[in-house]
């Protein structure tokens, strides 16, 4: 029994050592990624295509359910775009609340009654609407079906070849859309999907078109916490698996894709709670089939805004959704598990997800009690101890920080030395207490998804 606890405490702390040494490496490529970004990203390419005649229509499609605080703010910063052409449609996924009525007050939404196509299955359409101060504005108000049938309803109605998905409580920079559609402009034949940076918004201050006017760092300290989750997952991870073609989902709150690939694919998965990753995967998966190229990328800007939980509770259902959703579509998809007729996809990609995103934190919740157990009980030596707090704190703390030093090196957003020291001191601190916590709701994520919890499982928001 001693030599079993003694090898694997070893083990755990080997794990958790490979995991951040993984993250360092993508955290480096990241860099390399970053700088040439800035060095290719000239504003003149930018301007070119907001004014060029040749660049493809968008539809931008806003799913909404019970977002009365946020959906009026959120549209109109989707309306101040600059862009050649779109059409902003907004789905109301049966809300409960007063989400369409604060739509038709504010925009004078007028019912029409327009045919569509309905090329991919979803719930009935009630009534679609346009306004009457914005031509490019529709409302779709249908019933209840989830997000992923809400996007469904979306392509149904929307107009244009290529599609945006965005969250009701997000808020887009003016040149956000092109910037998002600058790789499918480079490399149209590969592209399926690409995605934003998202950050967060809490405690900032908007105009009355959505424009955030001042950034600061959020008062509350969960948020505080989150700022540093979202560098790490999107600068290192995100950015160093997009280089290496590893990256397996766009983010929900904003991502691009190409209409006619997600009709192919026979739109959103319904039955998970993460259809912006079980998306990406599958149309990666059919590329492969039809021995096609392609890529998903990640442009490193900080392109859309968002609320995050300030809650714990909000907070907990957030963690244990999105672990729930990782379950589900990997479980979905475990053909492509070290499957070399899938290339990176099945060989690096898929395992990667498997073997330290699902399965990560049960490992580290074991170590966490394991550990400090065995060495209480003098079943392991203070440095066996040691080494696991090293590997599991120290690096992890040096980690974080350097997310922050990218994030910085990115597009500078925070002003003065003040944030940037408080987020350096949050980057230590949420190591020592709230990333532990995250691993025991990820843990109960996994659960649900066993037990097959079904639901959303929402947050509530504030007033943006």
């Amino acid at each position: 029994m001693i030599r079993f606890f003694n090898y694997f405490s070893l083990f755990v702390t080997w794990y958790i050592l490979i995991l951040n040494t993984i993250y360092v490496v993508l955290l480096l490529i990241s860099l390399i990624g970053i700088i040439v970004y800035i060095r290719n990203k000239i504003a003149g390419r930018i301007v070119e295509v907001i004014a060029s005649d040749l660049a493809p229509p968008v539809s931008l499609l806003v799913p909404a359910y019970n977002e009365q605080e946020t959906i009026v703010k959120a549209v109109k910063s989707f309306l101040q775009i600059e862009y050649p052409e779109f059409e902003v449609v907004v789905i109301n996924d049966g809300s409960k609340d007063d989400t369409l009525e604060k739509l038709k007050n504010e925009f004078n939404l007028y019912i029409v009654d327009r045919k569509f196509r309905k090329l991919i299955d979803s719930k009935d359409v009630i009534g679609i609407y346009y306004s009457k101060r914005y031509d490019n504005l529709i409302v779709v108000d249908k019933i209840n079906g989830g997000k992923a049938d809400a996007l469904n309803c979306g392509i149904n109605v929307c107009s244009y070849p290529y599609i945006c998905t965005l969250d009701a409580d997000s808020i887009l920079e003016r040149d956000s859309i092109a910037k998002v559609m600058q790789p499918f402009f480079d490399e149209p034949d590969k592209v399926v999907a690409v995605s934003g940076i998202v950050r967060i918004v809490n405690g900032s201050m908007l105009d009355n078109f959505g424009k955030v006017q001042e950034l600061h760092v959020p008062k509350s300290n969960i948020a505080r916490f989150q700022i540093i989750e979202y560098f790490r997952a999107f600068l290192a991870a995100r950015k160093g698996l997009s280089m290496i073609g590893s990256l397996l989902i766009a983010s929900g709150a904003f991502a691009g894709f190409k209409k006619e690939d997600i009709i192919m694919a026979d739109g959103f998965n319904t039955k998970t709670v993460g259809e912006d990753m079980e998306i990406v995967v599958r149309l990666k998966k059919i590329a492969y089939e039809k021995k096609k190229k392609s890529k998903v990328i990640f442009v490193p800007d900080p392109i859309v805004w968002t609320q995050c939980p300030e809650k714990l509770g909000d907070l907990a259902k957030q963690r244990k959704r999105w672990q729930r959703g990782l379950a589900q579509v990997v479980f979905q998809h475990r053909s492509l598990f070290f499957n070399p007729r899938y290339g990176m996809l099945g060989l690096f990609g898929y395992p990667y997800q498997v073997i330290f995103e699902l399965l990560g934190p049960v490992i580290e919740l074991i170590g966490y009690i394991i550990v400090p157990i065995s060495y209480i009980f003098g079943i392991i030596n203070i440095n066996v101890a040691l080494f696991f707090l090293a590997v599991e704190v120290l690096y992890g703390i040096a980690i974080s920080i350097l997310s922050v030093l990218f994030s910085e090196l990115s597009e500078k957003k925070y002003n003065g030395w003040k944030d940037f020291i408080i987020l350096v001191i949050i980057a230590v601190v949420e190591n020592l207490g709230y990333r532990q916590l995250t691993v025991l709701w990820r843990v109960m994520g996994i659960y649900e998804a066993v037990v097959r919890k079904q639901g959303w499982a929402k947050a509530e928001r504030k007033k943006l």
